[in-house]
């Protein structure tokens, strides 16, 4: 396990916290996709072994934070068993049944206790930081919390594992790229962003740096990320897009919102991109 497990508390939920220290890297020689990437994974503390379960997701893991309570984490979990085979079992989805009576199943998809599968919100935060995501520092539900920490935790130590996540990311963005959205209307991101479909590269280092700045703040909000982009022109430049995120007042993303020393997540993407 990666470092200690600390509390910690955000916007009145509270739980454990674990830095991780597997930093992940971008290659060498980066490609478009690449850069996207880092774009996301600078504001999120890229570690594989990270957690952060504080804030009412139930658990957030990895280099890029996926959570509980949006699905996606469970999502990530059945690729990194199919990836991990039994060290996923002996690591993680074992010990995580037998301390705290929670069942992961990576073939569904889900998680369950006592039969029933945590599928609300509540369930979930019910169960990975008891008592309903705002567990206290110390106590039986606190030994929970952190007994949960430190199993994903020791997840992303796992080589196979860290592949499942940059994998996984792929994957994701190339699906949601053709999904029509409702907070554009019907319309795709491919409509404005790639209209000659998915692909690894990007037609310039313009484009490329419009649609790493769109992707780290899908990331951290999608349907705000969709609306302001569709009220863009069709292929935006990185600067019309980057305008629209940075003087955004919406959560911590542009400048306007965020006071020295802190940063804003345009300004953090920015600068990776850069």
């Amino acid at each position: 396990m990666s470092g200690p497990v600390t509390w910690a508390t955000s916007n009145g939920w509270s739980g454990p916290r674990i830095r991780g220290t597997h930093l992940w890297v971008p290659p060498a020689k980066p490609d478009a996709f690449d850069v996207a990437v880092a774009a996301i994974a600078e504001p999120e503390g890229p570690r594989y072994d990270k957690v952060y379960s504080c804030d009412g997701t139930g658990t957030t893991f990895g280099f890029l934070q996926w959570t509980l309570t949006s699905g996606r984490l469970q999502r990530l979990l059945s690729r990194t068993s199919a990836l991990c085979g039994g060290a996923f079992r002996t690591r993680f989805s074992g010990p995580l049944f037998d301390t705290t009576g929670i069942y992961c199943d990576p073939h569904l998809g889900t998680m369950s206790r006592g039969g029933g599968v945590l599928a609300s919100k509540a369930d979930i935060r019910a169960a990975f930081t008891p008592p309903a995501g705002r567990c206290p520092k110390s106590g039986p539900d606190w030994i929970t919390a952190q007994v949960v920490a430190r199993l994903f935790s020791g997840l992303g130590e796992i080589p196979l594992a860290q592949r499942a996540q940059r994998e996984f990311v792929e994957s994701e963005i190339a699906q949601a790229i053709g999904q029509k959205r409702p907070a554009m209307g019907g319309k795709r991101i491919a409509d404005w962003l790639y209209p000659h479909g998915w692909e690894r590269d990007a037609d310039s280092d313009d484009l490329a740096a419009a649609r790493a700045l769109f992707w780290s703040m899908w990331w951290n909000g999608p349907r705000k990320a969709e609306e302001y982009l569709s009220a863009l022109p069709r292929l935006p430049s990185a600067e019309a897009i980057g305008r629209k995120f940075g003087l955004s007042r919406y959560a911590r993303w542009g400048v306007r919102q965020v006071t020295a020393p802190s940063r804003s997540r345009y300004e953090k993407s920015a600068r990776v991109i850069n």
